[in-house]
């Protein structure tokens, strides 16, 4: 029981939907994801339902803004790269399936400008720099968004750590410019019904082109992940269903703020990790946990805590 409610705790704080790619059908030279500042739009969902109420759900929507800045770099293969979380706003919905997805007032409002990094190196994230003072449902949206650009530039199976833990993961290339992720046997996964968990992502390449109009050719145009979990036991059973989408803005990006001399002028990795504001430490991609469930109605206690404006 101790392994299902840490596993519900995890779903109510926040949507575990990540996932990378591989580019089997690029050359490695081709595929150049942080050549230029971008832009992205970023959509978060949760669904939740009783596996024996399906006329009823529970489930809320984070929307926001991502830029992406390169700050220091290794060749094509290694980054500091510096994420601006711009505007995130929370939309709750009525327990209807039809009921619509309505703006609501919470703590994210404050949230409008939140600066993080990210060490990437040959297409996974080494370590990401985060403000551990923050509250945890800031904390491991950010994770899960970082997590999203952990791109292995090769088709096969590994064993890969991210937002879902310990995972096994199978690259799979469809086309030129589309790839997808398959997580299998991650660590959240105890308590999940056996089969019962579902990880699956799509990845395009391609930006608008060249000039300051977002990635070029061989960047990273859009993200698309989608999780599903059966977790509980007979007549107290939860469906919970998570999209995460990332996709190039309209809009192209913003012009970069000028990096503190430190940084952008830092001649090796260290230098520029010496320069980065002092509030942020280094942070694993695991989740962060809060507090544990009571042993009771886990249904009641997810509707209500989903709906606890965050």
């Amino acid at each position: 029981m101790e392994a299902l409610n840490n596993l519900v705790i995890k779903l109510v704080l926040f949507v575990n939907v990540v996932s990378s790619s591989t580019v089997s059908q690029h050359k490695l030279s081709e595929v150049k994801l942080f050549e230029t500042p971008a832009l992205y739009d970023v959509e978060t969902t949760l669904f939740l339902n009783d596996m024996s109420r399906t006329d009823k759900e529970i489930s809320y929507k984070i929307k926001s803004q991502l830029a992406v800045q390169p700050l220091w770099r290794n060749t094509n293969s290694e980054f500091l790269l510096k994420l601006q979380l711009l505007e995130p706003k929370l939309y709750l919905r009525g327990k209807h399936p039809n009921a619509n997805f309505m703006a609501h007032p919470s703590v994210w409002d404050s949230h409008s400008d939140s600066l993080f990094y990210v060490h990437w190196k040959n297409g996974l994230i080494q370590n990401s720099y985060l403000d551990l003072k923050e509250l945890p449902d800031f904390i491991n949206y950010k994770k899960s968004i970082i997590s999203l650009f952990q791109l292995q530039i090769i088709d096969g199976e590994y064993n890969e750590t991210d937002v879902s833990g310990p995972c096994t993961v199978l690259y799979e290339s469809i086309s030129r410019d589309v790839f997808r992720k398959i997580k299998r046997g991650c660590s959240m996964d105890a308590g999940v019904w056996p089969g019962a968990a579902r990880r699956v992502s799509r990845y395009t390449l391609g930006g608008r082109g060249e000039g300051g109009e977002g990635q070029g050719e061989g960047g990273l145009r859009e993200a698309h992940a989608e999780e599903q979990l059966e977790l509980g036991a007979h007549g107290a059973a939860i469906k919970a269903r998570s999209w995460h989408r990332l996709q190039l803005a309209a809009a192209p990006a913003p012009a970069p703020a000028p990096a503190p001399a430190p940084l952008s002028g830092a001649a090796s990795l260290e230098e520029a990790l010496a320069a980065l504001p002092a509030e942020l430490s280094p942070a694993p991609l695991t989740l962060v946990e809060t507090e544990t469930v009571p042993e009771n109605d886990l249904v009641s206690i997810v509707n209500s805590s989903l709906y606890y404006p965050l």
